[in-house]
Order: structure tokens, then sequence, then C-alpha cells
């Protein structure tokens, strides 16, 4: 894939092999296109997915649910007079609120749990909750290229280009990091703390010392995002759930456990999360719920 501009430090994946793992849809009210990469099977260690989107002029406030990734973020728009920015964003444990570009243009290179360490190079528990300016640690001209590129996929490009590149080399306290997180994820969260010692060899203060600096959060607080997010997951299939069998399904103890895991990561209870047509929105973009989509056509030129 040409890119205009000086020479890359690293390669760009071809874009015939990009539109194979692309799709571009609309969202209605929530989005006006989403357009969302998967990695190849020889990324999926390092890469969950690659998103761009483009809001509606009604949600140009941008929310992001509570998670484990770690995030590469983008937003700007050569139409705006607000500066571009790229940032390290960290796991967040309760709902987060952005003000959106002026264009409700951003573009996030979702890590897998455990990566954040290894790409931004300190300690993943400094970036909890929080963002951190990355053009100092990745360049400059890396934020000046995807503010020139013509489009969504040449930006996926060249994030997927980059990150690939910085995490070639990994170390085994990586590797294990990410291998718990997986363990941890395949359970929907309700793996207990000593199974997962079992599973590694670990102790709980080492897998907690391992994690707080490869993912950002102890075992336990990942687990509990896990499991919520499985819920959030579930409410796409289900428009008007039992949140009592709900509740049972995913391993909470019952219906007002629920309920309090609701308004400890989000500050509302389910109903009310689900009246509120941003938070809807944000779970649309987010791959939880998928509300009735409508393809977009992406040019192979």
């Amino acid at each position: 894939m040409a890119i205009a501009g000086a020479r890359l430090p690293f390669p760009l994946p071809s874009r015939v092999a990009l539109l194979e793992r692309t799709v571009s849809m609309c969202h209605p009210p929530y989005a006006e296109q989403v357009t969302l990469t998967r990695p190849d099977e020889a990324q999926r260690h390092a890469i969950a997915k690659i998103t761009s989107v483009r809001t509606g002029p009604a949600h140009a406030q941008r929310l992001r649910l509570p998670e484990g990734h770690g995030l590469l973020l983008f937003h700007g728009d050569v139409s705006s007079p607000r500066p571009a920015e790229l940032l390290l964003v960290g796991p967040c444990t309760y709902v987060t609120t952005h003000p959106a570009a002026d264009a409700h243009e951003f573009v996030a290179l979702r890590l897998q749990p455990g990566m954040l360490h290894a790409l931004a190079g300190r300690p993943a528990h400094e970036l909890a909750d929080r963002k951190l300016e990355a053009t100092a640690l990745l360049g400059s001209w890396l934020r000046d290229r995807l503010m020139d590129a013509p489009g969504p996929l040449e930006r996926h490009a060249l994030l997927e280009g980059l990150v690939t590149a910085r995490l070639r080399t990994l170390s085994g306290r990586d590797l294990v990091c990410v291998a718990a997180c997986d363990l941890i994820e395949r359970s929907g969260g309700r793996l207990s703390g000593k199974e997962l010692g079992r599973a590694t060899g670990y102790s709980a203060r080492h897998l907690r010392d391992l994690f707080l600096q490869h993912l950002g959060l102890p075992p336990k607080v990942f687990a509990r995002i896990v499991r919520f997010r499985a819920v959030l997951a579930a409410l796409g299939t289900e428009p008007r759930p039992s949140w009592a069998a709900l509740a049972i399904q995913h391993g909470y103890c019952d219906q007002s456990h629920l309920i309090n895991a609701f308004i400890g990561f989000t500050g509302r209870t389910p109903q009310a999360f689900l009246a509120d047509p941003h938070l809807v929105g944000a779970l649309a973009w987010d791959g939880a719920v998928r509300p009735a989509a409508k393809p977009l056509p992406l040019t192979r030129g």
C-alpha cells in the first residue's frame, strides 16, 4: 500500500490483504460510518482490532466503556482547526467521556490485554484510567501521516504496520500475561484466582505484579470487567433481557449483584444504561452490540 511522503521505517500490509479483513458499516443514528479491520493470524496475539468511527451530529460525545484493552488512539481532521492528537490510552474501569473531534472522527487500534507495556515501554498501571500524548514516544511524523492519509483503510495500515514492527520481539513475561488474560477471557471472567494460579504456575502475588506491569489492572479487576462485558455482549441478542437470568448465566450471585456491577462500572442501573442513547451508541462502536447495520462499499482500487 503506497502512502505519500518519506519512506516509512516499517512495512505496510498490502491493500488487498487489508481489504480482506476489513468491513465498513453504517450504524444509524449512532454513527455515520464504522470501519473495522481484524488482525491476521500472525498479529492476533498483539492486536484485537482497529476501528474508525465517524459519528452522527447528534452523537458528538464519545464514550468509552470499561475494558482491559489499551488503545492507540488518533483523532484529527484536515478541515478542523483543532490539532490532531495521537494518544496511548490505558485500560479503563468506568465509563469515560471524551469530546469528539470537530469532524467527529477517530481511529483506535485496540491492543490485546497485556500488550500495553510492550508498546508504551513503561509500567501499564501508570496508564490505567489515563491517557498519554504519544507523539514523543512514537514520533510526530506518525501523527502527520495519519492526518494526511486519504481514508480509514490507509490509517489502519499505518497503525497496524507500526504496532506489528514494535511488538515483533516480546519478553517471556509479556507472553505469560497475555496467556493469563486469555484464560480469564475464555472463562467469561469467572476463572478464580486459585484456578489462574494453578493454570500458570504463579502465586497470587506474582500474578498481581505481572498484571499491573503489563496489563495495568489487577487480575480480579480485569476478571470483573470481562464478566461485565460478557453481559453487555449478551444484550445484542436479547433486546428485552431477563436481568435475573443474565445474572445467573454470567456468574453473578443474583440480579442485585448484576445491578451493583452496572452501577459500579457505569454509574447507572441496567434500565438507565439502555435508556441512554450515548451509551447505546458506545455499545455499537465498541462491538458489544450491533444494531441494524447497512454495509458500505470499500474500494479496491
